[in-house]
């Protein structure tokens, strides 16, 4: 069931959010790999617009649950 891995789908999206932020905030990276920047900033407007789809889905498929109970 689709419900039972939105957890686990929802960590790894925050876990790439995180990394990528990081990775951007990390100022060597600009010392050294500047021209990946736009790239990567790309991935992470993609990431964080996929963590809400995420949990919009989950409270969808949540409250879709608590009706059938």
């Amino acid at each position: 069931r689709e419900f039972d891995g939105m957890e686990a789908a929802i960590v790894a999206a925050e876990t790439r959010v995180q990394e990528l932020e990081t990775t951007l905030n990390d100022p060597q990276f600009h010392a050294t790999r500047s021209r990946e920047a736009h790239g990567l900033n790309g991935e992470l407007e993609t990431a964080k617009t996929e963590v809400t789809r995420l949990y919009e889905r989950w409270e969808e498929l949540s409250s879709r649950q608590k009706s059938l109970d």
